[in-house]
């Protein structure tokens, strides 16, 4: 199946390398764009959507977090794990 041609309009952050962190950065950028009480416009070949708003949008800004492997990074701040703890009901982590 041929993949769906999808369309958003988000401001993303300056490219600056490495390429693999500058996604991250972007892929957080769109997300909070769609997280957001701001007007979304969506294209793809099912429909066209402006002017869209997420309703009810969340009481506060969402703030999107990458993770690569090792550490959960937001731009410049990269938070290391802390500790790991499993029980009947998941796991816990924690980042300093």
């Amino acid at each position: 199946m041929a993949k769906r041609r999808f369309t958003i309009s988000a401001t993303l952050p300056a490219y600056a390398p490495p390429r693999n962190e500058w996604r991250r950065r972007v892929h957080a950028a769109v997300l909070e764009a769609l997280l957001t009480n701001d007007e979304v416009n969506v294209t793809n070949e099912a429909a066209t959507l402006r002017g869209a708003y997420n309703r009810p949008a969340p009481p506060h800004a969402i703030t999107a977090w990458s993770y690569d492997g090792t550490n959960l990074r937001r731009g410049d701040v990269a938070l290391a794990e802390r500790s790991r703890t499993r029980d009947e009901s998941g796991e816990l982590v924690t980042y300093d």
